[in-house]
């Protein structure tokens, strides 16, 4: 989902109903705003991804915002918030966006990811 596209392409894309998106990604802005127009369904979501969390969290003027698309979202969903830094201030706002949460911290070489088999999801916006 990109900002700044015209709302009919992303409508046409999740309107296609013999084969919809599996994965979308998009700023936090553009898919409130699908959301909030009824353009992007989420009855059916299971996963939210936030990645550098601790941007969303801290600013005031995006935690409504991500309020606002967590609200949307089905009550049975995981939600996986992601940092390199992560202030104690910060863990609590996380606290409120997840259940039964578990907290991973790497150090080190740890932190490194290794792909070799990694492939493309059939759907990507």
């Amino acid at each position: 989902v990109v900002h700044g596209n015209k709302i009919d392409a992303h409508r046409e894309i999740f309107q296609k109903d013999s084969d919809p998106p599996h994965i979308v990604i998009g700023t936090v802005f553009c898919v409130a705003r699908l959301i909030d127009e009824k353009i992007f369904p989420t009855a059916d979501l299971k996963y939210l991804v936030i990645e550098d969390c601790d941007i969303f969290l801290d600013r005031e003027d995006l935690m409504p915002v991500l309020e606002r698309i967590y609200s949307a979202l089905p009550l049975e969903k995981q939600a996986m918030l992601f940092s390199t830094t992560l202030a104690e201030a910060t863990m609590v706002a996380c606290r409120r966006f997840t259940r039964d949460p578990h907290e991973i911290q790497l150090e080190g070489t740890q932190a490194w990811l290794h792909w070799k088999d990694y492939t493309h999801p059939k759907h990507l916006i």
